[in-house]
């Protein structure tokens, strides 16, 4: 019983971080998220404390816990491990991935066509049509790396995706108006490059499909440094949370 209200204020807290909004800095009280959970104290703390081992959250001595400021320098750190770990899986996805696999990819696909049209007739309102390629973008890159069928792999890529995708929304807003040209472009070629990842990877083509995925987050990569010499130096924090964006300027492949 223990470990289920455990994994309850985990997903509840972790759930908050993601998709409240909440900037770098928010304190995050024991007490109050408890009664909002409606449960004890003690699994909320063990929530926190496991949020913070994964990077979510820090603790600074004397004031308490808040949503963590990446600096420049973890973020790239973030970017490093992200494209290792994807680009290695590849073969492995071409080795093991089912048709259900596949299926999921092209179901984002899906998605990502529809709201990509929305976008392009301005149907959408800049907060929902960031967060929601964002979403996207974010289940593409897990699913890349589920085909792979190894846990321990799909677990830290899920953590690192996140928190990547999380710091990309907020800088994504602070850079464009969703609605905006570069915006709609930059869905639309996201899009897309995924589509020609998951071409290269259902004929086997390891190789090409190496070069577009690496092409790919490369192209991210450029844009979250590109933002962060913009906004603090190397050393100090920035704010985490955007859309993963790609355009054609600032992408090597395709």
């Amino acid at each position: 019983m223990r470990e289920t209200r455990h994994t309850k204020a985990y997903d509840w807290i972790l759930n908050k971080i993601l998709n409240e909004n909440c900037p770098p800095g928010t304190p995050m009280k024991e007490e109050k998220l408890a009664a909002e959970i409606g449960i004890s104290a003690t699994p909320v703390r063990e929530a926190l404390r496991q949020l913070e081992r994964e990077g979510w959250l820090e603790t600074i001595p004397y004031r308490g816990c808040f949503i963590k400021r990446y600096t420049a320098s973890e973020i790239e750190e973030l970017t490093i491990l992200r494209e290792s770990v994807e680009v290695a899986s590849v073969p492995k996805f071409i080795e093991l991935a089912t048709s259900e696999n596949f299926e999921r990819l092209n179901d984002v696909m899906r998605r990502s066509d529809e709201v990509v049209e929305r976008i392009e007739k301005n149907e959408l309102p800049e907060l929902e049509a960031a967060g929601t390629m964002r979403r996207l973008d974010n289940e593409f890159h897990n699913y890349l790396v589920a085909g792979t069928h190894c846990e321990r792999i799909i677990q830290h890529a899920k953590i690192w995706n996140q928190q990547l995708h999380r710091y990309a929304l907020q800088s994504f807003l602070n850079e464009h108006n969703a609605n905006s040209e570069p915006c709609k472009k930059s869905a639309k070629f996201v899009v897309r490059q995924h589509k020609a990842i998951i071409l290269a990877l259902e004929m086997k083509w390891t190789k090409a499909a190496l070069e577009l995925l690496s092409a790919h987050i490369s192209g991210t990569s450029a844009i979250l440094r590109s933002v962060n010499s913009k906004t603090v130096p190397h050393s100090e924090s920035v704010v985490t949370t955007g859309t993963l964006t790609v355009n054609n300027k600032s992408t090597k492949g395709e």
